[in-house]
């Protein structure tokens, strides 16, 4: 009898052993379950922190490149409106400024072949004294100038050169200052109308 209770609880204690044992296989399985799951989430977590900082660098990056931007387009609009203004005052001081009036130049004289354009505003005639039969070969000039009513030493000295009375002229056109101020006068027979200072038409 006591043999047969012997076995029985033998046999029980060696079912809730082995039930034990089962239990302990199930819970390491599951703990070694939820370790791979935290290294999983851990590597996730780190993945993430990584995109966060890569993003905000590009948020830093991009907000320096907007400031830069802005200060850079911001300095375009000071100097165009530093322009407006400036052009505006200088606007503003040209129509302060008295009209000036255009000096007027004497009738050219008669048989007038070239004029030169002085530093003062008037002009240098170059004029054909001798007469319209002689040939060109032979024909003769002289030069005047409008503004200071000097010509050529002793006007009625001639020079039977085009080119030597052209280099005299255009010398005394580039050192005369003087301005015309007499009126118009009527124009000999023959001569051209009072000249137009902005008409004058360049040497050749």
């Amino acid at each position: 009898m006591f043999t047969i209770i012997s076995t029985a609880c033998l046999d029980a204690l060696r079912e809730r052993a082995e039930k034990a044992e089962a239990d302990l296989a199930a819970l390491r399985q599951q703990d070694s379950a939820r370790v791979q799951d935290l290294a999983r989430m851990d590597a996730e977590l780190a993945r993430a922190c990584a995109e966060i900082g890569d993003l905000a660098l590009r948020l830093r990056t991009a907000e320096a490149q907007l400031q830069a931007s802005m200060a850079a387009r911001a300095e375009d609009w000071r100097i165009y409106w530093a322009s407006v203004q400036d052009r505006e005052r200088t606007i503003a001081i040209l129509r302060e400024r008295p009209a000036v009036e255009e000096p007027t130049v004497p009738a050219l004289p008669e048989n007038t072949v070239m004029l030169y354009r002085t530093a003062g505003g008037s002009v240098v005639a170059v004029v054909r004294t001798s007469r319209d039969d002689i040939d060109e070969q032979y024909a003769e000039y002289a030069w005047r100038c409008l503004g200071c009513t000097e010509a050529q030493p002793d006007y009625l000295k001639r020079e039977r050169q085009l080119s030597s009375a052209r280099t005299n002229a255009d010398r005394h056109a580039a050192d005369c200052r003087a301005v015309p101020v007499a009126p118009a006068v009527s124009p000999a027979p023959g001569a051209s109308a009072v000249l137009d200072p902005s008409a004058v038409p360049a040497p050749l």
